[in-house]
């Protein structure tokens, strides 16, 4: 899984947009998500959860604690 960041370029601060199961539908919407950033004055990032992983929410966390 895939999931897109909108970092901001000023300070610590970034906002999940997207999760993605496969790479091809990420490559294929990866243009558009460039250009949203832009026009938000944000930079794109992501991370890669390998399979068998699973990427908590905070709400899965705060069950935990």
């Amino acid at each position: 899984m895939i999931i897109v960041y909108f970092e901001s370029k000023t300070c610590h601060y970034a906002e999940e947009v997207a999760r993605f199961r496969d790479e091809e539908t990420y490559n294929l919407c990866w243009s558009t998500l460039y250009k949203e950033a832009k026009e938000c004055n944000m930079k794109i990032t992501d991370s890669l959860i390998g399979e068998g992983e699973y990427p908590f929410t905070s709400e899965e966390i705060n069950k935990n604690v």
